[in-house]
């Protein structure tokens, strides 16, 4: 599908695909999902809600919360409305955030919790251009007329849509290539951190050629769990996954990582280089503490692995032996390492930070391949 903007890219996916389910959730024990036309009605109604309060094109909107179906989605509300994301991470202190929220001039701001709503209670004196805050756990209880919940807002939205039909599309027609898409604060610089604007033309020349370089397939199912306040997880995890009609499962968190990994099965798995080595520091120390026989099964395994994958990255075909000796390592070892990634898994993506080159070779010794 050809895009030019975000907002292009998203209308392309929910048009094409309005009733498959392309984000899932965990709800108590068990996954729910969210089809292409339920993300539009709420992205619209988000839009539309930020248009009704006034908001012009590059007004600054700030997230701040963890990875959800909430976060994308008030994402690509935004964007459609022509404002720009400012995305915040969670973990920032309030003067943190008073500073970034002070230098983008930023109006309104979507919180997590009431954890979140703390911290801002903290230091809006200080924020003259904050005018709403909204609430994105409908358990909040505690409206005023500057914050309201996340029900309240989308039927502001609806209202607001009902009276201008045409407010939504005309608001997401009219962004160009050009038009600022979000600001970034950067972390670990020296100094204060630098809000790095991104128009729509610079994520969307870098989403192409993640489609080029990937050659993703019509089913990919990916899981997110790196901050979507990064760069990195929401070009790759977010835009990209989203534009080719992919499913996306959101982590409850870093922690129940391993058994999500397990309910999504996804084909593409998006991390930093951290996550990788803890893996591979945990196959290790599991192999170092197994019994004599499957100690020496994972080292036979592992050097057939590193002789084939050799040949394999030369392009060079298997001699015949090493290819039997390859076939009887994947079954014995390399495909239950697999299952640890949920089973389904067609390669890694590495980014945010460099790969080491022993761990990329570790890792394709045992048919995994990491793309960096």
């Amino acid at each position: 599908m050809s895009f030019n903007t975000i907002s292009e890219l998203f209308k392309n996916t929910v048009t094409k695909y309005p009733n498959r389910e392309l984000y899932f959730y965990k709800k108590g024990n068990n996954w729910s999902s969210l089809n292409g036309k339920t993300i539009l009605y709420t992205v619209t109604d988000i839009s539309n809600a930020l248009l009704g309060k006034g908001l012009q094109k590059s007004d600054k909107v700030g997230i701040i919360s963890t990875n959800s179906p909430k976060w994308a989605m008030i994402d690509y509300g935004v964007i459609c409305s022509g404002c720009a994301t400012v995305s915040i991470y969670p973990t920032l202190i309030p003067s943190q955030i008073s500073y970034i929220i002070k230098d983008s001039g930023l109006k309104v701001l979507f919180l997590e919790n009431e954890d979140q709503l703390e911290k801002i209670n903290q230091i809006w004196a200080e924020c003259p251009s904050l005018e709403l805050v909204v609430m994105m756990n409908d358990s909040f209880d505690g409206e005023l007329d500057n914050v309201v919940k996340f029900s309240t807002f989308l039927d502001m939205g609806m209202e607001y849509g009902n009276k201008n039909p045409n407010s939504f599309s005309d608001a997401s027609e009219s962004i160009s290539p050009d038009d600022l898409l979000t600001l970034i604060y950067t972390s670990g610089t020296t100094g204060t951190p630098k809000g790095v604007m991104l128009s729509h033309g610079n994520l969307a020349s870098n989403i192409k050629a993640t489609y080029r370089a990937q050659k993703f397939n019509d089913h990919e199912v990916f899981l997110s769990f790196l901050p979507l306040s990064h760069v990195f997880e929401r070009m790759t995890g977010h835009f990209s996954a989203f534009g080719i009609g992919a499913k996306t499962y959101y982590a409850e968190s870093i922690e129940t990582l391993a058994e999500n990994m397990k309910d999504a099965k996804p084909t593409i798995l998006i991390s930093v280089p951290r996550v990788y080595e803890k893996i591979h520091a945990k196959i290790v120390s599991g192999v170092e503490r197994a019994p004599a026989i499957r100690r020496a099964i994972f080292n036979w395994s592992y050097k057939t692995g590193r002789k084939a994958s050799l040949l394999k990255y030369n392009k060079n075909s298997l001699p015949f032996l090493l290819k039997v000796k390859y076939s009887i390592a994947k079954k014995l070892v390399f495909d239950k390492v697999k299952s640890t990634f949920g089973g389904d898994i067609k390669n890694l993506i590495s980014g945010g930070a460099p790969l080491s080159k022993e761990l990329g070779e570790f890792f394709y010794a045992l048919n995994i391949v990491i793309l960096e």
